[in-house]
């Protein structure tokens, strides 16, 4: 039995969660692809899929949604490459991806490197950090340094300034997902991510030509300057040994059963880069020839951490990429709470609203995947204290699905009380729509308390043109005070 009130399992306490901070939209409880260092309990790439979870995430999973779905564990697909001559053997170790990309972020800049947002759109950077960054004095970054662990296994996101956004969220970063949200270790790094690589585990029609998921994606990555030694001597492609180091962006294309052979996409100097220096971050626009890259704080030359690089450019250079603040033009870097000498270790960009579906323009699959928070609010008079957020859910089997997650308290204050979900349809009158109701638990796993719904999609409402839209907003009851709060309503097309 499957209603709209369909599943779903309150968080119960087994022990309270130390609340730094919540974990906040537009990315809270969603889909990650991961590369984590090698020097942890938890190696390698791994998919985290919607939810909030205790349990690790895991290793690309067979069988796939599709016999063509690219093959994203890289350790069983790099060692069966297109030509046994350049894949690794069983018995090789792999080198240690530390920057990775499907080439379809959306950098939202001008030639110049400042922020660009498009009109009535808004934009986003994920963002990882060394586990011995500090951040700004009370910036999400610094609360989460001050756990023994660091913020090396968290998640960070930053909305830029410019996007239609709740006012709350835009030019600030906020925790995205903490380690234990993730099933991650505190010994855990992320030195690599992605958002689109999730899109493959999702419903298969976001790989048809109404998805428009590439069927032959590339997939762009660097390793670490102490595991270039590892490439395998074909991956160079015969470039000179001086520049074969972690500065190297290399590529293999998915031909609809295997990867490519791994080839050299980009040296250091063809980003006016030094030989010395070791990309660790990497959100590319290949479509577009422009870039965010980080380099390694602290190497042989010290520069911004989140530099934007334009490859239409007869001499590409990095430069910082920078925001208008109110006093005045500013590094992103400094403007999301980073201190100089706070390393990024992985970064994805994204533009989940252009363009729209009955546009000329090549379809966006995120406009389907995650919802948009929108700038008012459902219920008149009710302040915002909670928080929300909705993603196309990895698909398991029969109709696709929503994901949609509510947490935060009224008056900010952990107490009994319940939480509903409600829907509404965008241009239909009519009160909105109960979907389902949680008691909440004052002493919750994960902070905040998420309550989990999850909506089946019918097939004959999936990615239409024009798109049918909906909206899922969060109400919450503090029993205690009585007392009620709300979080922004979530629009997503169907």
């Amino acid at each position: 039995m499957r209603p709209l009130s369909l599943l779903l399992a309150s968080l119960c306490a087994a022990a309270h969660a130390q609340c730094v901070q919540l974990s906040q939209p537009p990315f809270a409880g969603g889909q990650f692809f991961l590369s984590l260092e090698d020097n942890g309990r938890l190696t390698g790439e791994r998919l985290k899929c919607e939810g909030f979870s205790a349990s690790a995430p895991v290793s690309w999973p067979l069988p796939a949604p599709l016999p063509t779905t690219p093959d994203f564990d890289l350790d069983r697909a790099f060692r069966r490459l297109l030509s046994p001559s350049c894949s690794i053997p069983a018995s090789s170790p792999l080198p240690d991806i530390d920057a990775i990309s499907l080439g379809i972020d959306w950098v939202q800049a001008d030639p110049d490197g400042f922020v660009a947002v498009n009109p009535n759109a808004w934009g986003t950077l994920t963002f990882a950090v060394s586990r011995d960054a500090q951040g700004r004095a009370g910036s999400a970054v610094s609360l989460e340094a001050r756990d023994p662990g660091g913020p090396g296994a968290d998640l960070f996101s930053y909305v830029l300034r410019g996007s239609v956004m709740p006012s709350y969220l835009v030019g600030r970063t906020v925790r995205a997902q903490e380690a234990g949200e993730m099933g991650l270790t505190t010994d855990s790094q992320i030195d690599a991510l992605d958002q689109m690589i999730p899109m493959y585990r999702t419903d298969p029609a976001m790989q048809s030509a109404l998805g428009r998921l590439p069927a032959n994606p590339t997939l762009y990555f660097s390793v670490t300057a102490a595991t270039v030694n590892l490439v395998p001597t074909p991956w160079w492609g015969g470039i000179p040994t001086v520049e074969r180091t972690g500065g190297v962006i290399f590529q293999t294309t998915w031909t609809g059963q295997q990867w490519g052979c791994v080839l050299p996409w980009r040296y250091p100097r063809q980003l006016g880069l030094s030989a010395c220096e070791d990309i660790d971050a990497l959100a590319l626009e290949a479509s577009r020839g422009v870039m965010l890259i980080s380099t390694v704080a602290g190497g042989c030359v010290r520069r911004d951490q989140i530099l934007f690089v334009d490859l239409n450019a007869d001499a590409p250079t990095p430069v910082p990429y920078q925001t208008t603040t109110s006093g005045g033009d500013t590094p992103v870097s400094a403007d999301a709470g980073l201190l100089g000498a706070d390393d990024v270790r992985a970064i994805c960009s994204l533009d989940p609203v252009t363009p729209r579906r009955n546009s000329t323009a090549p379809i966006n699959v995120l406009r389907s995947t995650i919802a948009t928070p929108t700038t008012s609010l459902t219920f008149p008079g009710i302040p915002r204290t909670l928080h929300g957020t909705m993603f196309l859910a990895c698909h398991t089997g029969g109709a696709a699905e929503l994901a949609t997650y509510g947490l935060g308290w009224p008056r900010e204050v952990e107490a009994n009380g319940l939480v509903a979900a409600f829907l509404t349809v965008p241009g239909f009158a009519g009160a909105p729509v109960p979907l389902a109701v949680f008691a909440r638990n004052p002493r919750p796993t994960f902070c905040g308390d998420p309550q989990a719904l999850k909506l089946p999609i019918p097939p004959h409402l999936r990615l239409q043109a024009p798109a049918v839209r909906i909206e899922i907003s969060w109400l919450g009851l503090n029993s205690n005070s009585n007392a009620f709060g709300q979080a922004h309503p979530l629009s997503i097309e169907l």
